[in-house]
């Protein structure tokens, strides 16, 4: 990427998790690596020691497709695993952009097929699948619901904060919260060409997901934050569920920026947050049979 040092971007994540997160881990009962297709890796975190199934929520970290790993969004999965009545699996999907897209969605699809193949190694209930993800992570969890609907996967439900849905920098929030507000109109333009690889691929539903025709998505949460570019991408989202009559929620955290949610140790609206996804999963998705 031009002016950006991929190495140094990606520490620059690292650090500041880090820095976010409380010193002490939050404390989980089993959290477990495995390795499965082509080197793909993942982490479960299961706060529940029996033989019981649990339902999952198969989740994609943010980092604009390009940075990020199960390391940066531990805390965050830890948290919502640690008080949820289920197991969180992160992905550790291969980054851009040395995978371009597609490649990170085939991932998140593959997790998808293996969990469903081995629920009963894992002890998950393959019938209560939620995906979500924090910012790009956001958008591929959009994409993975939409290639679930196309391939005849039921999922329960949809849990996605602050994301890039559309290829479109002329939004009134990207045009107001562009510069100075930590996330940069100008960075988030390159984050979207070196995931793309080829420009042409914005138009695919599964890069720019606003194309999507939502009717027959699963409830679905959409956490928002304030002075942040992605703003109006929630918003627009959030109306084109309401259009296709999905159970969608838009839940806005006034005074916050892009990335909140894994800044535990410095803002109470991350930990707000993080119980209101946990209660949207517990009581709206997966209380049902």
């Amino acid at each position: 990427m031009e002016k950006l040092n991929i190495v140094e971007f990606r520490k620059e994540l690292e650090n500041a998790a880090a820095q976010w997160a409380p010193k002490e881990k939050k404390p989980i009962k089993e959290v477990m690596n495995k390795q499965i297709y082509d080197g793909l890796q993942i982490r479960i975190y299961r706060n529940d020691d029996s033989y019981e199934e649990l339902p999952v929520l198969l989740f994609l970290h943010g980092g604009g497709w390009v940075r990020g790993n199960l390391e940066t969004h531990d805390d965050l999965c830890r948290r919502l695993a640690s008080d949820g009545r289920f197991m969180v699996l992160s992905v550790d999907y291969h980054l851009a952009p040395e995978y371009i897209f597609p490649h990170a969605i085939e991932n998140a699809y593959a997790v998808l097929n293996w969990v469903l193949e081995h629920s009963e190694e894992i002890k998950a209930d393959r019938k209560k699948i939620a995906v979500g993800g924090d910012s790009s992570g956001g958008n591929l969890a959009i994409a993975l619901a939409q290639k679930a609907k196309e391939n005849g996967i039921a999922l329960k439900g949809l849990v996605v904060a602050y994301p890039p849905v559309n290829y479109d920098f002329n939004t009134p929030s990207y045009n107001k919260y562009g510069e100075g507000y930590g996330l940069t109109k100008n960075l988030m333009k390159k984050l979207w060409d070196a995931y793309l690889g080829n420009i042409q691929d914005s138009d695919s539903r599964f890069a720019s997901v606003i194309q999507n025709d939502f009717s027959g998505y699963p409830p679905t949460l959409i956490i928002a934050s304030d002075e942040d570019p992605l703003r109006d991408d929630g918003k627009l989202l959030f109306e084109k569920m309401m259009a296709a009559s999905v159970a969608a929620t838009y839940s806005f955290y006034p005074g916050t920026r892009h990335a909140f949610l894994l800044r535990t140790a410095l803002e109470t609206a991350a930990t707000t947050a993080q119980l209101e996804i946990i209660n949207f999963l517990n009581n709206k998705v997966f209380q049902n049979p």
